[in-house]
């Protein structure tokens, strides 16, 4: 008798704690209707193209030719009308990959073009120089301007049901990892202009005299 008192006493002073992980399954039930009613119809649903929206939204803004690339000489692999339209996507910053793919050539066909043309290597130098600002122009727009997004993502309750949530806003982190990219890019190619490292170049005629005075004080002149 006396243990069933003590064992009561201890229940009484230190009653058990439910444990956080257990949910009644009435409180499962009315969590899983809710949700299931919130569940929007399937035609409403989100596609792949929403999903992606984003992605497409903080993409390159000139990454794809306005308009189609010229023909090749036939025979050939280029022509005046094709560089010309190469050296136009570069100024705007566009990427060569893409330049590449829907001209059918290779980053090989460039590099034999640049060797065996001078004029062409330097106007091509001269398109990317350009097509840097452009990407530190779109790099602005793209830090000062909100892009309103949905982002979607689809989970499962404990009963099973599937219930899509979606969520409207400005995608910060995308903008900011599209903004870097583009920014350390431009540091790798062209640190001079766009480096965190800045070189002073001195000329003053002052040093040199400093320096020959000392020579002669020393009698080395």
């Amino acid at each position: 008798m006396a243990r069933k008192t003590a064992q009561e006493t201890l229940e009484r002073l230190y009653p058990k704690k439910p444990d956080p992980r257990y949910t009644p399954k009435t409180v499962k039930q009315a969590v899983n209707h809710i949700a299931g009613a919130k569940k929007p119809p399937k035609a409403k649903r989100a596609t792949w193209e929403q999903k992606v929206h984003m992605s497409e939204a903080i993409a390159p803004l000139y990454t794809k030719p306005i308009t189609e690339v010229p023909p090749a000489i036939v025979g050939e692999k280029w022509s005046p009308e094709r560089e010309e339209h190469l050296f136009a996507f570069l100024m705007q910053g566009g990427i060569i990959r893409v330049w590449l793919n829907m001209a059918g050539l290779s980053y090989n066909d460039i590099y034999h073009r640049r060797k065996k043309d001078p004029s062409f290597a330097a106007r091509y130098d001269e398109a990317r120089a350009v097509g840097m600002d452009a990407l530190a122009d779109e790099a602005l727009l793209i830090a000062s301007s909100p892009i309103t997004c949905e982002e979607v993502a689809e989970t499962e309750l404990a009963d099973g049901k599937r219930v899509v949530v979606r969520k409207r806003g400005d995608n910060t982190y995308a903008r900011k990892l599209a903004f870097y990219a583009r920014v350390e890019l431009l540091k790798k190619w062209a640190p001079e202009r766009y480096g965190d490292k800045i070189s002073v170049d001195v000329t003053d005629k002052r040093a040199a005299g400093i320096l020959a005075a000392r020579r002669r004080l020393q009698g080395l002149d």
